[in-house]
């Protein structure tokens, strides 16, 4: 199963969410009325005798003005009445948890277990067990193509666990126990790590975020009786003190503690109801994420070995905050007790998950003690574990001007005198592995940290170093260019940022363009948590040094658009949009790319049909659009709505505009990884010989 139809998946298990949710309701629904009918009927006395309800509303006879026990258990006016009181409460409160959820992002709920936000701007670190977790993150990350999420460490919980969490890759965060961070070996570390990027990048937490709401929706009706029984017991009070001998006041307070209690008993249905909505479908997502596990890393032993820690240790999977209910099914493993026997679990046994991608185990579990290499700290330039040095592969040239990286291959593709893609390759193109990063994927985003200069990582980990980071990676190779940007440039910025991009030009006077895109992937976060005056004048300061040569070059665009999407992701909604419904901003996205990768009309031409061929649609007919590169800003947020599998097709077609003169250029990668990007699509980088699309 590829990315996208991981997507379409993702998208049935909402429709199916979305049922289970309307049979919880309509089972509340039922119940609620029940117990609100018999307290009205013991209230106005129904069954004794009748009773006078004359203008109530209630369906009562205007001639006789009597009503029954009969006809208030069967009154549509009433029934209606709950029925809309009780959609209200549970939609309601199930849009406004999700909506919160989605404001806040993963950090909300990270937060809401109680994390520690790690601090990536510490080149003293001690903790070498939070800096390992730290590298690991960053090395799936620029492996997956998507930006690095900010990590959280849960101190207080001594149980080994770990989830994914955020409304898309945007705002994900990973939080992880302490007891794992200390339990895990790298090679373990990196296969849950893993397990939680499958998560982020098969759309399985929006799913997540959804379910949060519509349990917390469902399990309200309790509180409401909480609220009734909690008043009746305190007017009960009240009325004591002052020795009311009403016995009317008292059998009204007795009728609602009794509802109150009935209401809880119906949120203690709510809580059952939550409980199978999450174990229907949570459960296969864990199997396919501990495949997608080890098909990322190739290490199988790894994450079977994470499982048998978690069923070794002491603590097991089990997480002490209150909320982990609320959350349990974004764990790695339980961290809440199951109920009747394992049938409500969100999570499968252990020993299934372990043979299912260690199928020889032989039952024993591992005792959950790891020591951390010491060589897991920054500027060691040594991988720890099973991962080693990249060797240099034969017949890749070095990028013009660049030195050659110890231990990391040449580029694919260069920046003068592009490479030849060969169409003949029968290796996965680039297209083919969107989504699903492979060990090779690891390995190069380990051996690429580890060539970065450290004054360059160290100033994307941190704060306003990261913003003179982002404006050098803009700043012009050429003297003469360089200066005329300066010149415009250092009236904008105070001295602590113009020092600081002096000293990072003095380490690194020419950035490999390797390097450029993960180190806008390590900044991007510690650029988010600004306010919205911040961000304004970075963009602006972003702006100036795009323009100040008078022309906006292809990876200026790539890192403006990316900066403006970390600062406001896109509200994503199903895709349910059809190419043909798209037809403009599709032609409009094709057009604009064959027109900023061929210089001539003919080759622009050529290009543009071979990608309308791509995409295996017949679209209506129109002629080739006039666009650049601000009208493919427009296009591509127009194509957020499609379909996965036409956003596949597009993909696909974007691809072949750009690679139809059989070249491609470094910069020409950026961009048709930034148009994967802003489809929802993150493209993991373009390995040394691999095709961009077959």
């Amino acid at each position: 199963m590829d990315f996208f139809e991981h997507q379409d998946v993702a998208r049935k298990r909402s429709g199916r969410l979305v049922v289970l949710f309307i049979v919880a309701v309509l089972g509340i629904i039922a119940a609620t009325y029940a117990v609100i009918a018999i307290a009205l009927a013991v209230l106005m006395g129904a069954g004794e005798d009748t009773v006078r309800v004359s203008g109530s509303g209630l369906g009562s006879d205007t001639n006789t003005g009597g009503m029954t026990m009969v006809d208030l258990l069967f009154n549509p006016v009433l029934f209606v009445m709950v029925s809309l009181g009780v959609m209200l409460l549970v939609g309601g409160g199930s849009l406004y948890k999700i909506a919160a959820l989605k404001s806040g992002g993963g950090r909300s709920v990270a937060e809401l277990m109680g994390g520690r936000l790690l601090d990536r701007d510490d080149p003293q670190r001690k903790d070498l067990a939070e800096q390992r977790l730290l590298n690991v993150v960053e090395e799936m990350a620029i492996a997956s193509g998507t930006p690095v999420p900010p990590v959280y460490v849960m101190d207080n919980e001594g149980g080994i666990n770990a989830f994914a969490a955020g409304y898309a890759p945007e705002d994900a965060v990973i939080g992880v126990t302490r007891g794992a961070m200390e339990a895990f070996d790298r090679e373990e570390l990196q296969g849950v790590v893993a397990h939680e990027f499958s998560h982020i990048l098969n759309g399985d937490m929006r799913l997540s975020i959804r379910l949060i709401g519509i349990i917390h929706g469902i399990i309200l009706i309790g509180l409401l009786g909480q609220l009734a029984l909690r008043s009746a017991f305190y007017s009960s009070m009240t009325h004591s003190r002052r020795r009311s001998s009403n016995n009317s006041d008292g059998k009204e307070k007795l009728v609602i503690a009794a509802a109150g209690i009935a209401l809880i008993a119906i949120g203690f249905i709510g809580v059952v109801a939550g409980k199978l909505i999450k174990a229907a479908v949570s459960r296969q997502r864990e199997y396919l994420a501990d495949a997608a596990a080890v098909q990322f890393t190739r290490q199988p032993d790894g994450i079977a070995d994470a499982l048998k820690k978690i069923g070794g240790g002491v603590y097991g999977a089990k997480v002490e905050n209150g909320h982990a209910e609320e959350i349990s099914h974004m764990f790695f493993a339980s961290a809440v007790s199951s109920w009747i026997g394992g049938a409500m679990a969100t999570h499968p046994p252990l020993p299934d998950r372990i043979k299912r991608v260690q199928p020889s185990w032989d039952g024993e579990y591992l005792e959950p003690v790891a020591e951390v290499d010491v060589r897991e700290q920054r500027g060691d330039g040594k991988p720890s574990g099973s991962r080693a040095t990249i060797p240099p592969i034969p017949g890749v040239p070095p990028i013009p001007g660049v030195p050659p990286i110890p231990g990391l291959p040449g580029a694919a593709v260069g920046l003068a005198g592009a490479a030849e893609v060969s169409g003949a390759s029968r290796a996965p193109s680039a297209v083919e592995q969107i989504g699903q990063p492979t060990p090779e994927h690891v390995k190069y985003a380990h051996a690429l940290l580890e060539a970065i200069p450290e004054p360059l990582k160290q100033a994307a980990r941190g704060g306003v170093s990261a913003e003179a980071l982002v404006y050098v990676l803009l700043l012009d190779p050429g003297a003469e260019e360089r200066a005329e940007q300066w010149g415009q440039f250092k009236k904008r910025i105070d001295r602590d940022i113009a020092g600081l991009m002096k000293k990072l030009v003095e380490a690194s006077p020419r950035v490999d363009p390797r390097w450029r895109l993960p180190l806008l992937e390590l900044a991007l976060p510690s650029l988010r948590g600004w306010d919205a005056g911040k961000r304004d004048g970075f963009v602006a300061n972003v702006d100036v040094l795009v323009r100040a040569d008078g022309q906006v070059s292809l990876f200026e665009w790539v890192l403006r658009r990316l900066v403006l999407r970390a600062f406001k992701p896109p509200a994503r909604g199903e895709g349910r949009q059809t190419m043909v419904a798209l037809a403009e901003p599709v032609r409009g996205v094709l057009g604009a790319l064959a027109r900023v990768g061929h210089p001539e009309a003919d080759q622009q031409a050529l290009a543009y049909r071979a990608g309308l061929d791509a995409l295996e649609v017949q679209l209506p007919k129109g002629a080739m659009p006039t666009a650049s590169l601000g009208a493919l800003d427009d296009a591509l947020d127009a194509i957020e709505g499609l379909r996965p599998a036409d956003k596949r097709r597009l993909i696909r077609a974007a691809a072949t505009v750009v690679s139809a003169d059989r070249s491609v250029t470094t910069p020409e990668v950026e961009l048709i990884r930034a148009v994967s990007d802003a489809m929802g699509a993150p493209m993991p980088p373009l390995m040394p010989g691999q095709a961009l699309v077959a």
